[in-house]
């Protein structure tokens, strides 16, 4: 009778272990998870960020433009969000719509979607060519000319002689 009760008890050991694995296991799939989780969420901030830094760094280009006298920044981030502009007579440029706030205004936005909440508000039109500015952000070199009714923004990819 001894015997079998030395076995239980060995028995209950090595389920206690089996046990303690499997809830050590678990708590390190929980930690992945969670820290998997952290990383995806933060990019999307982080490309946030990116965008209301370059509308920002933009914004401040366009504040300090003299008549005639090109301004230039370099444009690389977040990479395939959009650069529109949408004027004061609409309140959509192609698929991209400008906040309700913002009617009747002129507006600079980074989109990533259609429905643009990075916008601030501009004195002038930006154009690209004479179009509303639409671009869709890469790395490359933005140039801003002000004119009396509009600001003219050229856009040239490194190594690239057209705009």
């Amino acid at each position: 009778m001894n015997k079998i009760i030395c076995l239980n008890k060995e028995k209950k050991g090595v389920l206690a272990l089996e046990q303690l694995i499997q809830i050590l296991i678990a708590i390190v799939g929980i930690v992945l998870v969670i820290i998997i989780f952290t990383k995806v969420s933060s990019c999307g901030d982080t490309r946030e960020l990116q965008a209301k830094g370059t509308l920002d760094k933009m914004m401040q280009v366009i504040s300090s433009l003299k008549e005639g006298e090109p301004q230039s920044m370099v444009l690389t981030s977040p990479a395939n969000w959009n650069i529109i502009c949408i004027d004061e007579s609409h309140n959509e440029n192609g698929n991209f719509k400008k906040p309700a706030t913002l009617f009747g205004k002129n507006v600079l936005c980074v989109c990533r979607d259609k429905d643009c909440k990075l916008c601030l508000q501009t004195t002038l039109p930006i154009k690209k060519e004479d179009q509303l500015i639409n671009l869709k952000i890469q790395t490359g070199n933005l140039t801003f000319i002000k004119t009396t009714d509009q600001i003219n923004v050229t856009f040239k990819i490194p190594n690239e002689t057209a705009n």
